[in-house]
C-alpha cells in the first residue's frame, strides 16, 4: 500500500506538512479506490491460529485440538505447515480426526511420544478479496 503527499507544497511556509518520496516499481495506479481495483492488487496479511496437542498417536503423528471449529472444512488447511512450540518442530496437517474439530499432524522427523505444547499455524490471506 502506498500513501503519498503532494510534492508541490511550499517547504518554507508556516504550515506543517509532510513531504514523502517513494522509489520502486509501481504495480498499478488507481484513480479511485473501488473494491474491484483494490482486489487486483494482492496485499498480504499474515494471520496466526493457535491450538494445543491432545495426544500422540505414534512416534510421527500427533492429534491437535483447539485450532479449528468442528464445522471447519479441513480440506482448506490440509497440507499446511504448523510449528510445535516451544521446540519449533515443523509438521504438516494431514486432515481431520473425528468430528469435534481435532486434527492429525505428521512430523517427518518424529516427535516425542509424550509431546506437550502448543501448535501454531501461520498463513497469509489477502486484503480486498473480490467476490
Amino acid at each position: 500500500m502506498l500513501i503519498g503527499s503532494r510534492m508541490d507544497t511550499d517547504i518554507v511556509s508556516k504550515n506543517v506538512e509532510c513531504r514523502l518520496a517513494f522509489y520502486g516499481k509501481m504495480v498499478q495506479a488507481l484513480k479511485d479506490a473501488s473494491a474491484q481495483q483494490l482486489s487486483a492488487i494482492k496485499i498480504p496479511k499474515w494471520k496466526e491460529r493457535r491450538g494445543t496437542i491432545d495426544r500422540a498417536m505414534n512416534s510421527t503423528t500427533l492429534i491437535g485440538k483447539g485450532l479449528f471449529k468442528k464445522e471447519t472444512d479441513m480440506s482448506i488447511f490440509q497440507g499446511l505447515q504448523v510449528t510445535r512450540e516451544p521446540d519449533g518442530d515443523k509438521g504438516i496437517i494431514e486432515g481431520s480426526f473425528g468430528k469435534s474439530g481435532k486434527f492429525k499432524i505428521h512430523f517427518a522427523n518424529g516427535t516425542a511420544e509424550n509431546a506437550l505444547g502448543e501448535i501454531v499455524l501461520r498463513y497469509k490471506t489477502y486484503l480486498y478479496k473480490s467476490g
